[in-house]
């Protein structure tokens, strides 16, 4: 039986789930995973962090990383929100 590779469980910016209102140009981003079954031997081997506003404009987009970390810091400056309420992380 193959197991499907470990979910987004929950995701945070600066301790918060909603990014709107976060005022550091280089938010911490953090994520936990879930699982169908045991986490024994299973991990992340890449990530892709992808910010929308509202009306689905891209307003960050870092690409696939390839790393097991559950965190990120971008080095460049970012502004989360310029254009309404942030989704999609």
């Amino acid at each position: 039986m193959a197991l499907s590779p470990p979910a987004l469980l929950s995701g945070r910016v600066e301790w918060r789930t909603d990014a709107c209102g976060v005022d550091t140009l280089r938010p911490r981003f953090r994520w936990t995973l879930k699982a169908d079954g045991p986490l024994y031997n299973r991990f992340q081997s890449a990530f892709r962090i992808h910010i929308v506003d509202s009306r689905g404009c891209a307003i960050f987009d870092i690409g696939k990383v390839v790393s097991g970390a559950l965190r990120y810091q971008p080095d460049k400056d970012i502004l989360l929100c310029h254009r309404g309420a942030v989704t999609g992380f």
